[in-house]
C-alpha cells in the first residue's frame, strides 16, 4: 500500500507543477520521453540531457 500512496503523491505533485507552468522542450524527440524502467524510479532511454524552459502562468 505504501508504494501506491507514494505514486499518488507523485501524480499530485506533478499535476500541481504542470498546471502552474508552461513547459517548452526545444530540439527533443518523442523518444526522449519514453519510460525506460518502472522500478519506482523515473528514467528514459535517452542518454542526453533534455533542456526545458518554463514560464509561470499568472492569472
Amino acid at each position: 500500500m505504501g508504494m501506491h500512496l507514494a505514486w499518488a503523491e507523485i501524480y499530485l505533485l506533478l499535476g500541481n507543477i504542470l498546471e502552474r507552468f508552461e513547459f517548452k522542450f526545444p530540439s527533443t524527440k518523442a523518444e526522449d520521453f519514453y519510460v525506460a524502467k518502472d522500478n519506482f524510479a523515473l528514467g528514459t532511454p535517452s542518454m542526453g540531457v533534455v533542456p526545458a524552459f518554463d514560464t509561470e502562468i499568472t492569472a
